[in-house]
């Protein structure tokens, strides 16, 4: 199964956290984010069905956050095909 990693600032992590669905994996993966970086940046390792379940949240909670969330998915799914 593949796994991606995603970089979101303090505000959309944050966001995502409050409105992810208890014990979906996308919920999980916000739970095991990395500490902040330098420059606020949480990573997050997910497995694919996380991602569309943080880009579902991300759609009715903080559109920004979606937008993020399909630019990366996007390149790293094109690299690995």
């Amino acid at each position: 199964m593949a796994s991606y990693a995603l970089y979101l600032n303090g505000n959309l992590y944050s966001t995502l956290l409050a409105n992810a669905v208890l014990g979906s994996e996308a919920h999980t993966a916000l739970l095991g984010a990395l500490r902040p970086t330098p420059t606020n940046l949480r990573g997050i390792v997910c497995s694919e069905k996380a991602v569309w379940e943080l880009l579902l949240t991300a759609e009715r909670s903080c559109p920004e956050a979606a937008v993020e969330i399909s630019k990366q998915f996007e390149r790293q799914k094109s690299r690995s095909e």
